[in-house]
C-alpha cells in the first residue's frame, strides 16, 4: 500500500510538472500532439522514467464527421533494474473509415509474477519469472456497410531468455512455454462500431468477434485456435448542460481451443483494462469470461473521475465455470485531461478485488 502511494505520488508530480508545457502547446496550436514524461514505481521495476508521445489526427479535412481521429501513439520506458520497454501503438481511420488499421508493436524486458494455472491458484505459489519478448499484432478491417467491417489480422509473440527460480514451480511443472515459445498466427475479424470518438467515447456500441490460428507454417512453436468476443455499450447522461456523465459497459470473453497453447498464451484474468485490481495473470486457463460496468464525471477543469465494477473468472472447460464463484473487482480513479480537443485522458486507477489490489496509470480510458 506504502509503495501504491508513493507511486501514485510522484506520477501526480509528473502530471503537474506537464500542465504548463500542454497550455504552452494549446497556445501555439498544437494541440493535436501529447508528450509527456513518465515516471513509475513498482516492486517489479523498482524506479523508471522515460517518454510517451502521442500524435491523434485525421486522414480527411478537418470537418469531416464520417471519419473519426485516428491516433498513434509510442512510449519507451528504462528502470533502475537495467529494464527496458518500447511500444508503439497505432488507430488509423481512412478517409470515410474505408478502412480500420490498427496494432501494435512491443519489445520488453520485464520480470512478472507466475502463480500457476487455474482459477484457484494459491498466492504461495508466488514467484516471479524474467524473459524478453517480442510482439506484433497487426489488423485491417473493409467497411461493407455502414459501422460493419470484416478483415484480418496477423500475430505474433516470441518470449524467450527465461529467468525462473531453480525448483520453483515453473521449473518443476515444466508447462507449455516454461523455456520459451513462439506463437505466430493469422485471424479474421468481424466488427460493428458506431462509437463518436475512440479516445473517450460518450456514446455508441462497440462488438468484436475475433478468430485466430497459429501453427509452425508462419514459424510459430505451438498449434492452436483462440477465439474472442469483446461487447461494450456508452451511454451518456446530459447534466449541468455541457458536462455529461458516462455510463460504460464491456463483456469479454477469450477462449484457446484445438490445440495446446504456451502459458503466456492462455487466457489471463487481471490488469489496467478488466478485472482491475488483480495482477496480470493472477488467474489464467483456456477459458476466460469478464464483464464490467464504469460510470465516468466530469469534476472540475480538466480533472474527471470514475468508478468501476468487474466479476470474472478462467476455466479449463467451459462447463466449470458454472461450479464456480466467479471473481469481484471494484475501485475507482481521477482523471486528468491531456488533449481537450479530441479528449484524450490520463488515467489514475486503484482497484481492489479478493486479496489483492492495484494501481494503474495509463493513456486514455480503459475501454
Amino acid at each position: 500500500m506504502t509503495k501504491n502511494l508513493r507511486s501514485l505520488f510522484l506520477l501526480l508530480l509528473t502530471i503537474g510538472s506537464t500542465l504548463t508545457h500542454l497550455q504552452a502547446q494549446e497556445k501555439k496550436k498544437l494541440e493535436n500532439w501529447v508528450i509527456l514524461p513518465i515516471a513509475i514505481f513498482s516492486p517489479e521495476t523498482d524506479f523508471g522514467g522515460g517518454l510517451l508521445t502521442m500524435r491523434v489526427f485525421k486522414l480527411s479535412h478537418a470537418d469531416d464527421t464520417l471519419t473519426r481521429t485516428s491516433n498513434v501513439q509510442a512510449y519507451g520506458l528504462y528502470t533502475t533494474n537495467n529494464q527496458l520497454l518500447i511500444s508503439p501503438l497505432y488507430n488509423i481511420f481512412t478517409k470515410g473509415e474505408k478502412w480500420i488499421i490498427n496494432g501494435n508493436i512491443g519489445f520488453f524486458q520485464f520480470p512478472e509474477y507466475y502463480y500457476g494455472i487455474g482459477h484457484n491458484a494459491p498466492t504461495t505459489q508466488e514467484e516471479l519469472v524474467g524473459y524478453d519478448a517480442f510482439r506484433i499484432e497487426h489488423r485491417m478491417v473493409n467497411q461493407l456497410r455502414p459501422h460493419f467491417f470484416v478483415g484480418g489480422q496477423y500475430r505474433f509473440f516470441d518470449f524467450s531468455q527465461l529467468k525462473r527460480p531453480t525448483n520453483g514451480l515453473l521449473d518443476t511443472t515444466r508447462v507449455e512455454g516454461y523455456n520459451g515459445a513462439a506463437v505466430s498466427g493469422l485471424g479474421i475479424v468481424l466488427l460493428w462500431d458506431n462509437r463518436n470518438n475512440i479516445t473517450y467515447t460518450t456514446k455508441g456500441s462497440f462488438l468484436e468477434l475475433t478468430a485466430n490460428f497459429h501453427g509452425g507454417i508462419l514459424g510459430g512453436t505451438h498449434q492452436f485456435n483462440m477465439f474472442s468476443l469483446d461487447a461494450r455499450k456508452f451511454w451518456a447522461i446530459p447534466f449541468r448542460k455541457k458536462h455529461k456523465h458516462i455510463i460504460a459497459l464491456q463483456f469479454y470473453g477469450r477462449s484457446v481451443v484445438e490445440g495446446v497453447a504456451p502459458y503466456k498464451q492462455l487466457s489471463e484474468l487481471g490488469g489496467d483494462v478488466i478485472m482491475r485490481g488483480y495482477y496480470t495473470g493472477r488467474y489464467r486457463d483456456n477459458h476466460l469470461i469478464a464483464a464490467q460496468a464504469e460510470y465516468r464525471l466530469p469534476l472540475i477543469g480538466r480533472f474527471g473521475a470514475a468508478f468501476f465494477v468487474g466479476v470474472g473468472d478462467v476455466a479449463a472447460q467451459w462447463e466449470d465455470f458454472a461450479q464456480q464463484t466467479p471473481k469481484i473487482s471494484y475501485g475507482g480513479g481521477v482523471r486528468f485531461n491531456v488533449n481537450q480537443k479530441e479528449t484524450v485522458n490520463i488515467r489514475i486507477d486503484y482497484g481492489l478485488g479478493y486479496q489483492t489490489q492495484g494501481l494503474y496509470v495509463r493513456l486514455i480510458e480503459a475501454f
